[in-house]
Protein backbone atom coordinates (compact mmCIF):
# COMPACT_ATOMS: atom_id res chain seq x y z
CA UNK A 1 0.00 0.00 0.00
CA UNK A 2 1.54 3.29 -1.10
CA UNK A 3 1.50 6.81 0.19
CA UNK A 4 -1.53 7.82 -1.85
CA UNK A 5 -3.61 4.96 -0.45
CA UNK A 6 -2.47 5.71 3.09
CA UNK A 7 -3.35 9.35 2.81
CA UNK A 8 -6.73 8.45 1.33
CA UNK A 9 -7.52 6.38 4.42
CA UNK A 10 -6.49 9.21 6.72
CA UNK A 11 -8.58 11.65 4.72
CA UNK A 12 -11.62 9.49 5.41
CA UNK A 13 -10.83 9.39 9.12
CA UNK A 14 -10.31 13.13 9.46
CA UNK A 15 -13.41 13.85 7.39
CA UNK A 16 -15.64 12.11 9.95
CA UNK A 17 -17.79 14.83 11.52
CA UNK A 18 -17.04 15.57 15.16
CA UNK A 19 -20.76 15.23 15.93
CA UNK A 20 -20.86 11.63 14.74
CA UNK A 21 -20.94 9.13 17.58
CA UNK A 22 -19.05 6.28 15.94
CA UNK A 23 -17.78 3.88 18.63
CA UNK A 24 -14.03 4.24 18.79
CA UNK A 25 -13.53 0.47 18.77
CA UNK A 26 -15.17 0.24 15.33
CA UNK A 27 -12.84 2.86 13.91
CA UNK A 28 -9.83 1.17 15.49
CA UNK A 29 -10.93 -2.13 14.00
CA UNK A 30 -11.18 -0.41 10.62
CA UNK A 31 -7.69 1.07 10.85
CA UNK A 32 -5.69 -1.71 12.51
CA UNK A 33 -5.41 -3.98 9.45
CA UNK A 34 -3.97 -1.04 7.53
CA UNK A 35 -1.68 -0.29 10.44
CA UNK A 36 -0.17 -3.76 10.24
CA UNK A 37 0.54 -3.23 6.58
CA UNK A 38 1.93 0.24 7.23
CA UNK A 39 4.61 -1.16 9.53
CA UNK A 40 6.39 -2.29 6.39
CA UNK A 41 6.08 1.13 4.73
CA UNK A 42 8.68 2.93 6.84
CA UNK A 43 8.82 5.34 9.74
CA UNK A 44 6.83 8.05 7.92
CA UNK A 45 3.83 5.81 7.36
CA UNK A 46 3.92 4.54 10.93
CA UNK A 47 3.99 8.11 12.22
CA UNK A 48 0.98 9.05 10.09
CA UNK A 49 -0.92 6.01 11.31
CA UNK A 50 -0.06 6.73 14.95
CA UNK A 51 -1.25 10.31 14.51
CA UNK A 52 -4.56 9.06 13.16
CA UNK A 53 -5.06 6.76 16.16
CA UNK A 54 -4.19 9.61 18.54
CA UNK A 55 -6.71 11.83 16.78
CA UNK A 56 -9.39 9.16 17.19
CA UNK A 57 -8.56 8.75 20.88
CA UNK A 58 -8.74 12.49 21.55
CA UNK A 59 -11.94 12.85 19.54
CA UNK A 60 -13.57 10.03 21.49
CA UNK A 61 -12.54 11.64 24.79
CA UNK A 62 -13.92 15.02 23.78
CA UNK A 63 -17.15 13.49 22.53
CA UNK A 64 -17.67 11.54 25.72
CA UNK A 65 -16.80 14.53 27.90
CA UNK A 66 -14.90 14.52 31.17
CA UNK A 67 -16.89 14.03 34.38
CA UNK A 68 -16.90 16.74 37.01
CA UNK A 69 -15.48 15.66 40.37
CA UNK A 70 -16.62 16.60 43.88
CA UNK A 71 -14.06 16.99 46.67
CA UNK A 72 -14.55 17.77 50.36
CA UNK A 73 -12.80 20.41 52.48
CA UNK A 74 -9.88 18.04 53.13
CA UNK A 75 -9.32 17.42 49.44
CA UNK A 76 -10.80 13.93 49.63
CA UNK A 77 -12.65 12.68 46.56
CA UNK A 78 -16.41 12.36 47.23
CA UNK A 79 -17.77 11.24 43.87
CA UNK A 80 -18.84 12.34 40.43
CA UNK A 81 -21.19 15.28 40.06
CA UNK A 82 -24.55 13.80 39.04
CA UNK A 83 -28.03 15.13 38.34
CA UNK A 84 -31.20 13.66 39.83
CA UNK A 85 -33.59 16.58 39.74
CA UNK A 86 -30.68 18.75 40.87
CA UNK A 87 -26.93 18.49 41.49
CA UNK A 88 -25.62 15.85 43.86
CA UNK A 89 -23.62 12.68 44.24
CA UNK A 90 -24.33 8.96 44.57
CA UNK A 91 -22.97 7.38 47.74
CA UNK A 92 -22.89 3.76 48.89
CA UNK A 93 -24.25 3.52 52.43
CA UNK A 94 -24.65 0.12 54.08
CA UNK A 95 -24.90 -1.61 50.69
CA UNK A 96 -27.51 0.89 49.50
CA UNK A 97 -26.99 3.46 46.73
CA UNK A 98 -28.35 6.83 47.83
CA UNK A 99 -28.41 10.11 45.94
CA UNK A 100 -27.35 13.04 48.12
CA UNK A 101 -28.13 16.55 46.83
CA UNK A 102 -25.74 19.46 47.19
CA UNK A 103 -26.33 23.20 47.05
CA UNK A 104 -24.34 26.42 46.88
CA UNK A 105 -22.95 27.66 50.20
CA UNK A 106 -24.87 30.57 51.74
CA UNK A 107 -22.39 33.21 52.92
CA UNK A 108 -25.06 35.35 54.58
CA UNK A 109 -28.85 35.55 54.58
CA UNK A 110 -31.64 33.02 54.75
CA UNK A 111 -32.20 32.15 51.11
CA UNK A 112 -34.24 35.28 50.41
CA UNK A 113 -33.64 37.94 47.74
CA UNK A 114 -30.72 39.49 49.65
CA UNK A 115 -28.90 36.24 50.32
CA UNK A 116 -25.19 36.17 49.47
CA UNK A 117 -23.96 32.92 47.90
CA UNK A 118 -20.47 31.55 47.32
CA UNK A 119 -19.35 31.35 43.72
CA UNK A 120 -17.13 28.29 44.22
CA UNK A 121 -18.18 26.39 47.34
CA UNK A 122 -21.01 23.92 47.94
CA UNK A 123 -22.54 22.08 50.89
CA UNK A 124 -24.83 19.14 51.57
CA UNK A 125 -28.45 20.10 50.92
CA UNK A 126 -30.82 19.24 53.76
CA UNK A 127 -34.56 18.76 53.46
CA UNK A 128 -36.90 21.59 54.52
CA UNK A 129 -39.32 19.25 56.33
CA UNK A 130 -39.11 15.94 58.18
CA UNK A 131 -41.65 13.76 59.97
CA UNK A 132 -41.07 11.75 63.15
CA UNK A 133 -43.00 9.06 64.98
CA UNK A 134 -42.15 10.68 68.34
CA UNK A 135 -43.98 13.72 69.70
CA UNK A 136 -40.75 15.77 70.11
CA UNK A 137 -38.85 15.04 66.87
CA UNK A 138 -36.49 12.68 68.68
CA UNK A 139 -35.17 9.57 67.03
CA UNK A 140 -34.70 8.94 63.33
CA UNK A 141 -37.08 10.56 60.83
CA UNK A 142 -39.64 8.83 58.66
CA UNK A 143 -38.48 8.72 55.04
CA UNK A 144 -41.31 9.84 52.78
CA UNK A 145 -39.27 10.98 49.77
CA UNK A 146 -39.34 8.40 46.98
CA UNK A 147 -36.55 9.77 44.78
CA UNK A 148 -33.13 8.29 44.34
CA UNK A 149 -31.97 4.72 43.81
CA UNK A 150 -32.80 4.00 47.47
CA UNK A 151 -35.19 6.39 49.25
CA UNK A 152 -33.26 8.62 51.64
CA UNK A 153 -33.45 11.89 53.52
CA UNK A 154 -30.75 14.44 54.36
CA UNK A 155 -31.19 16.52 57.51
CA UNK A 156 -29.06 19.51 58.45
CA UNK A 157 -29.01 20.72 62.05
CA UNK A 158 -26.33 23.32 62.54
CA UNK A 159 -23.07 21.90 61.26
CA UNK A 160 -24.31 18.33 61.59
CA UNK A 161 -25.58 16.85 58.33
CA UNK A 162 -26.89 13.28 58.40
CA UNK A 163 -28.17 11.01 55.66
CA UNK A 164 -31.00 8.62 56.58
CA UNK A 165 -31.52 5.63 54.29
CA UNK A 166 -34.61 3.44 53.90
CA UNK A 167 -34.65 -0.37 54.04
CA UNK A 168 -35.38 -2.65 51.09
CA UNK A 169 -39.00 -3.25 52.15
CA UNK A 170 -41.98 -1.57 50.53
CA UNK A 171 -43.27 1.68 51.97
CA UNK A 172 -46.21 1.49 54.35
CA UNK A 173 -48.39 3.54 56.69
CA UNK A 174 -46.50 5.14 59.59
CA UNK A 175 -48.01 7.16 62.41
CA UNK A 176 -46.54 10.70 62.58
CA UNK A 177 -46.21 12.39 65.97
CA UNK A 178 -44.23 15.54 65.11
CA UNK A 179 -42.70 17.48 62.24
CA UNK A 180 -39.67 19.70 61.72
CA UNK A 181 -40.07 22.46 59.14
CA UNK A 182 -39.62 26.15 58.39
CA UNK A 183 -36.50 28.29 58.06
CA UNK A 184 -35.28 27.31 61.53
CA UNK A 185 -36.36 23.68 61.18
CA UNK A 186 -38.34 23.89 64.42
CA UNK A 187 -40.18 20.90 65.86
CA UNK A 188 -43.97 21.07 66.01
CA UNK A 189 -45.90 18.23 67.71
CA UNK A 190 -48.86 16.90 65.79
CA UNK A 191 -52.07 18.03 67.50
CA UNK A 192 -53.80 15.00 66.08
CA UNK A 193 -51.37 12.25 65.00
CA UNK A 194 -51.60 11.58 61.28
CA UNK A 195 -50.53 8.73 59.05
CA UNK A 196 -48.07 9.01 56.20
CA UNK A 197 -46.79 6.37 53.81
CA UNK A 198 -43.05 5.97 53.94
CA UNK A 199 -40.17 3.99 55.42
CA UNK A 200 -38.51 3.82 58.81
CA UNK A 201 -34.80 4.63 58.82
CA UNK A 202 -32.59 1.57 58.41
CA UNK A 203 -29.15 3.19 58.35
CA UNK A 204 -27.57 6.58 58.95
CA UNK A 205 -24.45 8.23 57.57
CA UNK A 206 -22.74 11.36 58.85
CA UNK A 207 -22.09 13.35 55.70
CA UNK A 208 -20.11 16.11 57.34
CA UNK A 209 -18.20 13.56 59.38
CA UNK A 210 -17.14 11.61 56.29
CA UNK A 211 -16.83 14.59 53.95
CA UNK A 212 -16.48 17.95 55.70
CA UNK A 213 -17.81 21.08 54.04
CA UNK A 214 -17.30 23.13 51.98
CA UNK A 215 -17.42 20.92 48.93
CA UNK A 216 -15.81 21.95 45.67
CA UNK A 217 -16.41 20.83 42.10
CA UNK A 218 -13.41 20.36 39.87
CA UNK A 219 -12.76 19.47 36.27
CA UNK A 220 -10.11 16.72 36.12
CA UNK A 221 -7.42 18.76 34.40
CA UNK A 222 -4.69 17.90 36.87
CA UNK A 223 -2.95 14.55 36.42
CA UNK A 224 -3.71 13.48 39.97
CA UNK A 225 -7.42 14.03 39.35
CA UNK A 226 -7.46 11.53 36.52
CA UNK A 227 -7.17 8.58 38.86
CA UNK A 228 -10.82 9.28 39.74
CA UNK A 229 -13.34 7.79 39.55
Amino acid sequence: MGLDSSLSILAVVFAIPRSQSYPAQYLYAFLLPFGKRLTNEGEGMRAIFASALLFLHLSASLAAGEPLLIFDAQGKFVGLLEDYGGPGVYLMVANAIAFVPIERVIVSGDGGPQTVYSATEFRWSGTNAADYTSSDCSGAPVITLIGGVRPSLTIRQGTDVTLYVAPTTNSGPIRIGSTRSGPNFNCVPSGVPSTEYGWPTESTYSLNGAHPEPLTIRYPRRSEDRRYP
